[in-house]
C-alpha cells in the first residue's frame, strides 16, 4: 500500500523523474551521512571511529573528478572509502545522493560520472530492489547505453507491489521509446504523460 501510494502521487503530479525519484527543487543542506576533520581530512560518519583507509590514497583517487557541489566532492570520497571496505549498497546509496544533487543544479558532467559509478556498483550488489532497477534503467539511457536500456527495460522483473500501479509498465515503454529514438537527456513523469497523450 505505501509502494501504490508513492506511485499514485508520483502520477498525479508527475513532480518525479523518470527514474521515479522525487524532483527536489532546494539545495542540499549539510547533510549528517559523512563529516570531514577540518584539520587531517579523515572522512567518516563518527569522526572518532578510525577504519584505518589512508586518505592521501583516496584524495589521489579524488583528483580525477571535481563535481560542482562540495558536498559531493565529499561524498565521492566517502564511496570511495565504502567501496574499499566492501559496503557496496552504502555505496550505491551515497551516489543518489550525489547524483540528485547534480540533477539540482544541473551539474551534467556530475550526473554523468556518478551514473557511470553507479552501474558498476549495481552489477555487485547481492541483490536489487525495485527501486534500484528503475534507477538503474535511467542510469543506462542517461549513460547513451541504448542497446543495453531496451534489453534490460524488457528482461527486469519487479515485485507484484511495484506493478500494482500503470505507472511502472509505462515508464518502461516510454524509456525504451526513448532509447529507439537515441534520447539521452533528463527526462520526467511529466515528460512521460505528455508523450502518453500526444
Amino acid at each position: 500500500l505505501i509502494v501504490y501510494s508513492y506511485f499514485h502521487r508520483a502520477y498525479g503530479h508527475s513532480n518525479y523523474y523518470l527514474s521515479l525519484r522525487n524532483i527536489r527543487n532546494y539545495p542540499m543542506k549539510d547533510p549528517m551521512i559523512v563529516r570531514e576533520c577540518p584539520n587531517c581530512g579523515y572522512i567518516n560518519p563518527d569522526l572518532s571511529e578510525d577504519n584505518g583507509i589512508s586518505m592521501n590514497f583516496i584524495k589521489q583517487l579524488t583528483d580525477e573528478f571535481a563535481f560542482k557541489s562540495e558536498y559531493c566532492n565529499l561524498f565521492y570520497k566517502y564511496y570511495i572509502m565504502l567501496m574499499m571496505l566492501g559496503k557496496y549498497s552504502n555505496a550505491y546509496k551515497i551516489l543518489i545522493d550525489s547524483l540528485e544533487e547534480c540533477d539540482y543544479l544541473g551539474d551534467t558532467q556530475g550526473a554523468l560520472f556518478c551514473m557511470m559509478k553507479m552501474i558498476k556498483v549495481y552489477d555487485m550488489l547481492e541483490s536489487h530492489n525495485d527501486n534500484q532497477k528503475m534507477i538503474h534503467l535511467d542510469s543506462l539511457r542517461r549513460l547513451g547505453l541504448f542497446s543495453q536500456t531496451k534489453a534490460f527495460a524488457k528482461e527486469v522483473v519487479f515485485s507484484d507491489v511495484y506493478l500494482g500501479d500503470n505507472i511502472v509498465s509505462d515508464v518502461l515503454k516510454y524509456q525504451i521509446y526513448l532509447a529507439d529514438n537515441y534520447k539521452d537527456g533528463l527526462y520526467t513523469i511529466k515528460d512521460m504523460r505528455e508523450w502518453l497523450n500526444s
